[in-house]
């Protein structure tokens, strides 16, 4: 058994493939925010495109789904949601504006998600399926509710049929969880409605009061969903690949 030498050049070769495949995978998102179309059917394609990002993930029903959201009487989620702290990063209603396209709420909310299920979770995603409008608990009915592109992980393709259209869906990546695991991430809610402001400082801080009541968004898990392959990228690194295998057989 012989160990396997390398030249300079095959290193530069496989490096090179190597960057080129990590540059094609991972698009550079912008912070522009994603507004979230009705009936949980997530981002619209031209604005994920104009974003500057591309599905990621694949999944259809065949997929295992994991209920989630945040534990309420008659609800255990598989993963729990739960909001511990929020930032406001921009608010016109708190100077008597109105959140509008062009002059959105801006939260930065920190979720602590758990795994309640009996299993370990190998690789999970949250995936932020639409805005829910809150109307039943007497909040205005807010409708144009969004994320922020640049602080999703990736985008999501999900067809419920062969034949259906691709929904896409912002998605968290989360790191495998075993039984009763947790993890933090921050997301940034986006928001051009009006929304119930709350004058008590104490509910409000840290930030300023007034603030506003962001209403819920409509959420589920998938465990271990397919990743996209990249045509592009698989080629460049197949031929990194043969540029140090070259290598081996000229070196002996």
């Amino acid at each position: 058994m012989h160990p396997i030498r390398t030249s300079g050049a095959s290193v530069r070769v496989l490096g090179i493939g190597v960057l080129a495949l990590a540059w094609l995978v991972a698009p550079a998102a912008q912070a522009v925010p994603l507004y979230l179309t009705g009936g949980n059917t997530g981002f619209d394609p031209a604005a994920v495109a104009a974003a500057g990002l591309a599905p990621f993930f694949v999944a259809d029903p065949s997929d295992v789904f994991l209920s989630a959201g945040a534990p309420t009487t008659g609800f255990s989620p598989q993963l729990s949601v739960v909001e511990t702290a929020r930032r406001t990063r921009s608010n016109p209603q708190a100077t008597a504006g109105t959140p509008s396209l062009l002059d959105p709420a801006r939260v930065d909310v920190t979720l602590r998600i758990t795994n309640e299920t009996a299993d370990a979770l190998v690789t999970p995603v949250l995936l932020f399926l639409g805005g829910n409008p809150n109307a039943t608990l007497g909040d205005p009915a807010v409708t144009a509710m969004g994320l922020e592109a640049d602080l999703l992980d990736e985008i999501l393709r999900f067809r419920s049929a062969p034949d259906a259209d691709p929904l896409l869906y912002g998605v968290l990546a989360l790191p495998s969880l075993a039984p009763g695991d947790s993890v933090h991430r921050v997301i940034r809610y986006v928001v051009s409605d009006t929304m119930r402001l709350i004058q008590d400082p104490t509910r409000c801080a840290p930030d300023p009061s007034p603030c506003v009541v962001v209403p819920p968004y409509v959420l589920t898990g998938i465990d271990n969903p397919t990743v996209i392959p990249e045509p592009a990228a698989v080629v460049l690194l197949a031929a990194g690949l043969l540029g140090l295998f070259g290598a081996r057989r000229r070196c002996g």
